[in-house]
């Protein structure tokens, strides 16, 4: 049996973290949730009708009605992940109980000698349960959720809890939506002996319904046009642009995202069938990680 001391077990450690980081570590919570969030360009703060998209702003889910949501993920460096959401009226507002988990097999635990062979092989994963309330209140919708996090890398486990909290306004008669939440404050517990962070981050967007702004509209045909934007310690300063256009039971959708490390374009379209909206997008970046997909069933019940 192999023993080490204990400059070379944190060596490993921080190796460990470093390395898998990406792959899960608290950044799955930044991965988007529905096909519908990539397609546009990221976390949307200012979108109306889906409550898949309230991961952006918990604003997002009032007035959705009673609504059943599952996808599967396809995310890069082979984590691959799925999440469940229901979502009824509550009160005066609605209520969003959700499930996601993420992870990522065959990682090798190496130690910081590239040429070495790797030591061991592990898996790492993340899974989130979350509660999502919302409320109109006059002409301004609010939204807060809360969500138990829990994180395993090789051996080493955290688990905690964050909490995001966001409003919509909603103006000229909605052909305007202006929205901006807090997402992810909270804490972690420690994973061996360091704290993971969570990537906390604050989320602006505005929605414009361009055919009512300005008064042309064909029959059977809807655009939209969608500017946001995001500031986190894990991600900087992102700038985010997308558009829809919906011609009776399809929707087409675009959208990029700007940083200082990464660029990327995004795509995606929706297919609606009596109370089922099939969604599927994906996205090509700078970082030439992959190209990840998304694919979403939504239900809308009796």
């Amino acid at each position: 049996m192999r023993i080490f001391s204990n400059f070379t077990r944190v060596c490993l450690i921080s190796v460990i973290l470093s390395t898998t980081a990406q792959a899960i570590g608290t950044s799955f919570l930044t991965v988007p949730y529905s096909p519908r969030e990539l397609a546009l360009g990221g976390r949307t703060a200012a979108v109306l009708g889906d409550a898949s998209l309230s991961r952006g702003n918990p604003a997002l889910i009032v007035g959705t009605s009673h609504q059943m949501f599952f996808s599967y993920t396809s995310w890069f460096s082979g984590v691959s992940g799925s999440s469940a959401l229901m979502v009824q009226p509550f009160g005066k507002g609605s209520l969003g109980l959700s499930v996601r988990h993420m992870d990522v097999s065959d990682l090798q635990m190496r130690t910081e000698t590239p040429t070495d062979d790797y030591i061991a092989l592990f898996s790492a994963s993340g899974t989130t349960l979350e509660a999502t309330w919302g409320q109109k209140f006059q002409n301004l919708q609010v939204g807060i959720s809360l969500r138990g996090i829990y994180m395993d890398t090789y051996v080493y486990k955290s688990s905690g809890w964050s909490a995001d909290a966001g409003v919509l306004l909603p103006l000229a008669d909605e052909k305007i939506l202006i929205g901006g939440a807090i997402l992810n404050v909270g804490s972690m517990t420690d994973l061996d002996s360091i704290p993971p962070t969570l990537p906390t981050t604050a989320v602006v967007g505005i929605t414009l319904d361009t055919d009512r702004l300005l008064g042309v509209q064909w029959e059977g045909l809807q655009t939209s046009f969608v500017l946001g934007g995001e500031i986190s310690d894990i991600h900087g300063t992102v700038i985010r642009i997308g558009g829809e256009s919906e011609i009776g039971n399809f929707r087409l959708s675009i959208g990029s995202r700007i940083s200082k490390e990464v660029s990327a374009v995004s795509a995606g379209m929706g297919l609606t069938f009596r109370r089922f909206v099939v969604d599927y997008s994906l996205e090509m970046s700078s970082s030439q990680l992959g190209i990840p997909h998304l694919i979403s069933l939504r239900m809308t019940l009796p």
